[in-house]
């Protein structure tokens, strides 16, 4: 069996990387715009009004809201739309990060097979003359490996998740195992954002205490996990299969 991994995908791994690293010195800038200007203090008063209300939303209609975040997660995954990374954070913020991780973990899964079943059935043609030549070690190893393969894609992203949706749709691989090694596959790297954005301060916290809240170590750990995390487990699985 064929197992080599193709390292010219390298860039798509290395820019998830830098998203933990982005979002430091973003709170970093943050916090010193908040100290300096009394305008954004004033901005982070009405966030967290707006704040208190979703929070009312949640106590009072607690399903409808829950299956509104879902459908917008599942939605966003399906149509291959980017800032699923993002939106994982901001479900994270506002929900914690255990019913966030029931949530998204579940909401990307179902996202990704109907955007497999859509490149299958309704867009194979598009789908192969726009990525089956570009990934194409990555199509030729979805092929012969078929589940193996895609648990080391999803574990690692060596390339857009919306991309192995759409070339697993090329192959003959069945719904129900598509689900579960996705499942499987992209739960490390959903706990690490997840963590990232359940650490994240409230508003009205920040409204309270100040800009000191976005520099507590625990959160300074999370975007450190989310920046390190994605090249230490490309470099164990590439370690693990022997290529180099």
């Amino acid at each position: 069996m064929n197992s080599t991994i193709p390292d010219t995908r390298g860039t798509w791994i290395r820019w998830r990387s830098w998203i933990g690293l982005a979002l430091l010195a973003l709170i970093a800038v943050g916090s010193i715009l908040l100290v300096r200007y009394d305008g954004i203090g004033r901005s982070i008063l009405w966030l967290a009004d707006r704040e208190q209300h979703f929070e009312q939303q949640l106590d009072q209609r607690p399903v409808v809201t829950y299956l509104s975040l879902f459908l917008f997660y599942v939605i966003v995954t399906g149509a291959s739309i980017p800032g699923a990374t993002l939106l994982s954070l901001l479900v994270a913020f506002v929900l914690g990060f255990w019913r966030a991780l029931l949530l998204v973990s579940f909401a990307s899964t179902l996202g990704a097979i109907l955007a497999m079943l859509m490149g299958r059935y309704l867009f194979r043609a598009a789908v192969t003359a726009r990525l089956a030549g570009r990934y194409e070690k990555v199509f030729r190893q979805l092929e012969d490996d078929g589940p193996y393969y895609l648990f080391a894609m999803r574990l690692t992203p060596y390339v857009p998740y919306f991309a192995i949706n759409l070339l697993m749709g090329l192959t003959t691989i069945r719904a129900w195992t598509f689900w579960w090694v996705s499942q499987l596959g992209m739960l490390p790297i959903t706990c690490l954002y997840l963590f990232a954005g359940s650490n994240l301060p409230g508003f009205r916290q920040l409204a309270e205490h100040g800009p000191g809240q976005l520099l507590t170590p625990s959160l300074v750990l999370a975007l450190l996990l989310v920046a390190i995390a994605p090249l230490a487990i490309r470099r164990l699985v590439k370690w693990r299969l022997g290529v180099g």
